[in-house]
């Protein structure tokens, strides 16, 4: 096998880009920092690289363009996170953008179950093309230029504007698709952070970090993910959502540990803690019950997602967020 072959049927489904802001060292936030990586069986420091990688996940044949579709997202997402971590305002293009980079790591992990009989990569151009038809309301693509990697690649080329200008393109033109997509996330998701001040802890994260909440009938309009040990994102449809404060409370940051206990597949991973912290959170992974994260059909994705009104209702949701209901 070639050295080329040999490095790309490593396939990473949870980036180094993302990972590398849980590292124990903050003046070492790149592929080659470590973090803890936590599991049943204890915890260990391991190198950011190696984690959320296996052998051909997406595909043994093109490996390039799967990798080139994650590129583009991934390359731009440390900046983006930076930009939150310094409190500089994201333009409606860089929201876009990450709102897309939480969605593609979520439809990559291998913690779905596979109900197609496809490789991978095509189940992830399904899932990306489900979630923009049947979650931001646009119609469904079709090939592996579409979707996500269509709206990517416009936005990497070009700074927009919204509003873009709809009215006199033929209806099948990509940049009238894309200016849809961009126009609709501008006007009804927001990706807002929360910030997790001292004395509760750091947050970790873990081999399936995104949160799902439904709302009644309406899917996915609230989506929670850490990107820093001090930070978490929120994408929110702002019709149903709006964000009361910045900064998460002592009953937040553990309805959060709670959450993504469930949500994690085998590992959380977590810069600087304490012994006692590390062993907590192996012995909870160890005692856990194991629910399904989710599945995909052909034509179906269906993600693992937690009901906020029922949340409402047992615990009063999450105090920095307001609910339109």
């Amino acid at each position: 096998m070639s050295e080329e072959l040999k490095e790309k049927r490593k396939q990473h489904w949870l980036p180094a880009s993302y990972l590398q802001f849980f590292t124990t060292d903050p003046n070492e936030q790149h592929r080659e920092g470590y973090l803890y990586r936590i599991s049943a069986e204890g915890h260990r420091q391991v190198q950011v690289e190696t984690q959320g990688v296996s052998k051909f996940h997406y595909r043994k044949q093109n490996t390039h363009q799967s990798e080139g579709l994650f590129q583009v997202l991934e390359s731009d997402y440390p900046e983006l996170i930076r930009k939150a971590i310094s409190e500089e305002r994201l333009s409606s293009n860089e929201q876009c953008k990450l709102l897309l980079s939480i969605v593609a790591l979520s439809c990559r992990n291998p913690s779905l179950t596979n109900q197609t009989g496809w490789e991978n990569w095509d189940v992830f151009v399904s899932l990306s093309n489900s979630f923009l038809a049947n979650h931001l309301g646009v119609p469904p693509y079709s090939g592996e230029q579409k979707g996500l990697q269509l709206i990517a690649n416009a936005i990497r080329r070009a700074q927009l504007i919204n509003p873009l200008p709809l009215d006199g393109m033929p209806p099948d033109n990509e940049f009238k698709q894309m200016a849809h997509i961009l126009n609709f996330v501008g006007s009804t998701f927001h990706v807002a952070f929360i910030k997790n001040l001292g004395g509760k802890g750091s947050l970790f994260t873990s081999d399936f970090p995104t949160l799902f909440f439904s709302l009644d009938q309406l899917n996915v309009p609230l989506m929670l993910m850490p990107v820093t040990p001090s930070l978490l994102a929120v994408a929110l449809d702002t019709r149903f959502f709006e964000v009361h404060h910045n900064w998460l409370s002592s009953k937040d940051f553990q309805l959060l540990q709670e959450f993504l206990l469930v949500q994690a597949n085998k590992a959380f991973f977590a810069s600087a803690m304490c012994e006692n912290d590390l062993h907590a959170l192996s012995e909870a992974l160890r005692d856990r019950k194991v629910r399904s994260k989710g599945w995909v059909k052909t034509d179906v994705w269906q993600p693992i997602m937690y009901s906020y009104s029922r949340l409402l209702k047992q615990r009063g949701g999450f105090d920095f967020l307001t609910s339109r209901e």
